[in-house]
């Protein structure tokens, strides 16, 4: 039997093609830090976890603290906020029917609003957290991302359409509840 003849310089491409794949490769290699990771235990006998290299690794995890910090913030002021609106009205002698039934309305809305942060911090609902693009780790302990000092002004969380539609109906029951007295 005569073996079969390939197309002329089939042969030469393909090893040619073989050739550049293993040298990208090989460059890419060259240039690419991978993260080192490493377990250390502290004096209180606490186990600590330390990434060290890994640039790209490092801003993500950043940007995933500082998204965890701001879901936490908002969702105490938004407590805060409720509070205040609580005492205002236990204050006000005057208080139409519509303005309590709005506030409870309201503040049905606000515990659900923070259900959905406190389910995005800790990754409970993967699915709500996917579809509104949330990346947040569940190891950072919040007690230590309440500790950190950040700027929450540029930080995208996912919820601020639902934040200014809280916002905007608990300023509208406090000029209602300042009318009213």
């Amino acid at each position: 039997m005569t073996k079969k003849k390939s197309p002329p310089g089939k042969n030469q491409r393909d090893r040619k093609a073989a050739k550049k794949i293993r040298d990208d490769g090989a460059e890419k290699s060259r240039h690419h830090v991978e993260p080192k990771k490493q377990a250390h235990v502290d004096e209180k006998g606490r186990k600590l976890t330390v990434v060290m290299g890994g640039e790209t690794e490092m801003s993500f995890l950043w940007e995933q603290m500082k998204t965890t910090h701001a879901l936490q913030s908002k969702s105490d002021s938004i407590a805060n906020d409720v509070e205040i609106l609580r005492a205002s009205l236990a204050d006000s002698q005057n208080a139409q029917v519509g303005v309590q039934e709005d506030f409870e309305k309201l503040e049905h809305e606000a515990e659900a609003l923070q259900g959905l942060m406190r389910d995005a911090m800790f990754e409970r609902q993967k699915a709500e957290v996917a579809n509104r693009g949330i990346h947040v780790l569940d190891f950072f302990p919040l007690h230590a991302v309440s500790t950190c000092k950040m700027e929450n002004d540029g930080i995208a969380t996912g919820f601020e359409n639902e934040l200014a539609d809280i916002e905007g109906k608990m300023k509208d029951l406090r000029l209602r509840l300042a009318t009213d007295d």
